[in-house]
């Protein structure tokens, strides 16, 4: 399971994958870490490649909190607004935010270092 980090407190970078609970959050640590790069999976509960890809997902958010990454996880269907807005049509899809703008976008399950060169991209 996530951590589930309650924005509101987060005075530094979190040391953890937040799972997103509501839109305000998701909205809220947009906004404060606009400078930061943003790592967010879109999953579902149902979906057995998203729960295979979360341990690489935490495995790399360790790799990346010294360097200021952000990692964060929606579950597209409590959250289709959000998933819509990104135009998200399958899971696991990652989008990679910066100043509010997603950079790049990948859809599917991805080994470790091809995340990390996905991330490696952006830094």
């Amino acid at each position: 399971m996530t951590n589930k980090i309650s924005v509101d407190s987060m005075v530094k970078i979190p040391n953890g994958v937040i799972t997103i609970s509501s839109i305000d959050a998701f909205n809220r640590i947009v906004n404060n870490f606009r400078e930061n790069l943003i790592v967010v999976e879109f999953f579902t509960d149902w979906c057995g490649p998203c729960k295979s890809f979360l341990p690489i997902y935490k495995k790399i958010q360790r790799k990346y909190y010294d360097k200021g990454v952000i990692f964060t996880r929606i579950n597209s269907d409590n959250f289709p607004e959000v998933a819509n807005q990104f135009g998200i049509k399958g899971v696991p899809s990652l989008i990679l935010i910066r100043n509010k703008k997603g950079l790049k976008r990948h859809v599917g399950a991805i080994h470790g270092h091809e995340l990390m060169s996905l991330i490696n991209q952006y830094l």
